[in-house]
C-alpha cells in the first residue's frame, strides 16, 4: 500500500492479514491450551480416584490417549503462531525503517529467524516486539509520542508467561520422561501440566490483547501518514 507524506512519498507494506493470521492461531492456541486443561484435570480427578482405590486404569487409558492427540495438537499450533508470529514481526519490523523516525536495533531482513534461533528466541523476539511498539507510539498521535508504562509492563509479562511453559515443558519432560502407573507420581505430573495449561492460557490472552494493540497502532498510523485503505 502507498502511504504519502508532505516531504516525500513512503510505501509501507499491508500487514493486516497476516496480523489476522496470527490472532486466529492465538484463538485456536488458547482453545487448544484449556482443552488441555480440563482433560488433565480429569486425568488428574481419575489419578485421585485410582489412588484411593474408587477407579480402574480403563478410564485413564481412554483420557490419556485424548491427552496424546491434544499435546501433538498444541504443538503443532504453537509452530504456526511462532511462524506467523515471525511473518509479521518481519514486515512490521521492515516497516520501522520506512518510516524513518526511529533506530531499530536489529536488521529487518533476519527478523523473523530471530524466533526460531535457539538461544536468541530466548530473548530476541522481546526486543523485537519492542522496537516495533516504540516505533509506533512515536507515529501514532493517541500515545503521545511514547511507550505508555502499562502497555511496557504487558509486553514484559507476556514475554515472561511465553518463556515460563517453554521451560517449564523442558523440566516437565526430564522430571517424567513417559507416562506412569504410580498413582503418586502421576498426580504430580498432571499437577505440573495442569499449571503449565493455566500460565498458556493467561499468556495467550495477554498476546490477543498486544497484538490487538499493536493492530490498531497500526492502522493509525497508516492513516496518519495518509495511507488509501
Amino acid at each position: 500500500m502507498s502511504v504519502t507524506s508532505t516531504a516525500n512519498t513512503i510505501s509501507l507494506l499491508d500487514n493486516r492479514f497476516r496480523l489476522r493470521f496470527v490472532l486466529v492461531l492465538l484463538w485456536l492456541s488458547g482453545g487448544v491450551a484449556l482443552v488441555s486443561f480440563a482433560l488433565n484435570g480429569w486425568q488428574f480427578l481419575l489419578n485421585y480416584r485410582l489412588s484411593h482405590g474408587t477407579n480402574t486404569l480403563t478410564p485413564l487409558q481412554k483420557n490419556g490417549l485424548a491427552l496424546v492427540w491434544t499435546e501433538v495438537l498444541q504443538v503443532f499450533v504453537g509452530f504456526l503462531t511462532m511462524l506467523a508470529s515471525a511473518l509479521w514481526s518481519h514486515r512490521a519490523y521492515a516497516n520501522i525503517y520506512r518510516l524513518r523516525q526511529f533506530r531499530p536495533q536489529f536488521g529487518a531482513w533476519y527478523i523473523g529467524w530471530l524466533w526460531v534461533i535457539p538461544l536468541f528466541s530466548l530473548f530476541r523476539p522481546f526486543q523485537v516486539m519492542e522496537d516495533i511498539f516504540s516505533s509506533l507510539v512515536r507515529n501514532a498521535p493517541s500515545s503521545g509520542g511514547s511507550l505508555p508504562r502499562a502497555w511496557y509492563r504487558l509486553l514484559a509479562w507476556w514475554w515472561m508467561l511465553h518463556l515460563i511453559p517453554l521451560v517449564g515443558s523442558r523440566a516437565l519432560q526430564a522430571l517424567y520422561p513417559s507416562q506412569t502407573l504410580d498413582p503418586d507420581r502421576a498426580l504430580q505430573q498432571n499437577g505440573f501440566v495442569i499449571l503449565l495449561m493455566a500460565l498458556t492460557a493467561v499468556d495467550t490472552v495477554l498476546a490477543l490483547r498486544l497484538f490487538r494493540r499493536l493492530g490498531a497502532l497500526e492502522r493509525e498510523v497508516a492513516q496518519q501518514v495518509g495511507v488509501a485503505r
